[in-house]
């Protein structure tokens, strides 16, 4: 991905079609998107605070997949030992 973004810029600077893969219009770029919008999706479903919903939403778009690692094992976490791992797809008790 990143060679193509060097090659775009490359061409633009040169004066010709620079095309739009800079901007992830390929497919590879537009499921990143995606796959972040789906798991902030997720955290929304989860956090109850907006507070806490607009901080990891940052963190997303800033991080990446660390963040949403890191978000992933917080709520593994708080699993209780006898709960299983389908707790994590229901809202949790306030």
């Amino acid at each position: 991905m990143y060679e193509d973004i060097l090659e775009s810029l490359v061409r633009a600077r040169r004066g010709g079609h620079a095309g739009c893969h800079h901007l992830g219009a390929d497919a590879g770029g537009l499921s990143h998107y995606f796959a972040f919008v789906a798991f902030f999706f997720w955290v929304c479903f989860r956090e109850r605070s907006a507070f806490a919903r607009v901080l990891w939403l940052i963190l997303i778009f800033l991080l990446g997949n660390i963040a949403m690692a890191t978000y992933a094992l917080i709520q593994l976490a708080k699993l209780k030992p006898d709960e299983p791992a389908s707790a994590l797809f229901a809202r949790p008790a306030a």
